[in-house]
């Protein structure tokens, strides 16, 4: 009998009556939010290095002097621990498209606008100079198109 006297009080008062209104509407906004990702790294062997970089701890790898040519790309993701279906879970990118980049197939790719945020994507996820890193992709990218390498 409690309850019932206190829901018709809410019910009843206008300034409880918002703020129950309120907390119902708040509860439905978290009850729909969806679940957070599980990180890669509660999929893998303890043992094995974490996938994921801790957020400014440190500044982005810089892109060495020979550029962002697709075997650096392939050993930075390696040394971070990580596949290509690991990279293509966090990025979205298709792993076809992610080999292609690593492989510099330059046939296998898309447009250069694409090819500039996939590989934007990849490096901020890799830690590095996302675009210093599609800079010089870019650059290797139309040298080879044009018979330069």
């Amino acid at each position: 009998m409690e309850r019932a006297g206190l829901a018709q009080k809410v019910l009843v008062d206008r300034t409880q009556r918002r703020a129950y209104d309120r907390r119902l509407v708040q509860e439905e906004e978290a009850a729909r939010a969806p679940a957070p990702a599980r990180p890669i790294a509660s999929r893998r062997d303890p043992g094995a290095p974490s996938p994921t970089l801790p957020a400014g701890e440190a500044p982005p790898m810089p892109v060495p002097p020979q550029g962002a040519t697709g075997s650096w790309l392939a050993g930075v993701r390696r040394d971070r621990g990580m596949t290509l279906d690991d990279v293509s879970a966090i990025t979205k990118v298709s792993v076809a498209y992610l080999a292609a980049i690593e492989a510099e197939a330059w046939d296998s790719l898309p447009e250069p606008v694409y090819v500039r945020g996939f590989v934007s994507t990849l490096a901020r996820t890799l830690g590095l100079d996302a675009d210093g890193v599609a800079r010089s992709y870019l650059d290797l990218m139309r040298a080879s198109r044009r018979g330069g390498r």
